[in-house]
């Protein structure tokens, strides 16, 4: 979990029941061959952290880079393209000064005075709503 977010990852059978590890065990997002999508949680206060799909295109090893499967790029880049097809709003991203994509009803939650914040910006310490 990050700042009230809950990372999910998607891929192929093969490459989500052994995807590359780091050496504590947990999933290695930039050396798996796997798109990850980090859902944004709801805090008190009408605020919604972003959501947002990525994957990365290969990873460093060694000082080497090593590029992902043309087959996997290709997959990864047809899940990504869902996403604008599914949010064609843009919403005002909160203390920042650009807009974000959005789904319809997120538009209207954000019209009604709902503040969408980046992930990464969102203040850690706050309790997030069950």
């Amino acid at each position: 979990m990050h700042n009230g977010t809950i990372d999910v990852y998607l891929g192929r059978r093969p490459d989500v029941l052994a995807p590359a590890r780091r050496e504590d065990g947990s999933v290695d997002i930039i050396a798996a061959r796997l798109v990850g999508y980090r859902r944004g949680g709801f805090y008190p206060g009408g605020e919604l952290a972003q959501s947002n799909p990525f994957f990365y295109r290969g990873s460093f090893s060694g000082g080497e880079f090593f590029a992902k499967p043309e087959a996997f790029l290709k997959w990864a880049g047809k899940v990504l393209g869902w996403a604008p097809r599914h949010s064609p709003e843009y919403v005002p991203v909160y203390r920042c000064n650009y807009k974000t994509r959005a789904t319809p009803s997120v538009a209207e939650a954000a019209a009604g005075g709902l503040k969408v914040w980046y992930w990464a910006a969102r203040r850690p310490k706050r309790n997030m709503a069950s």
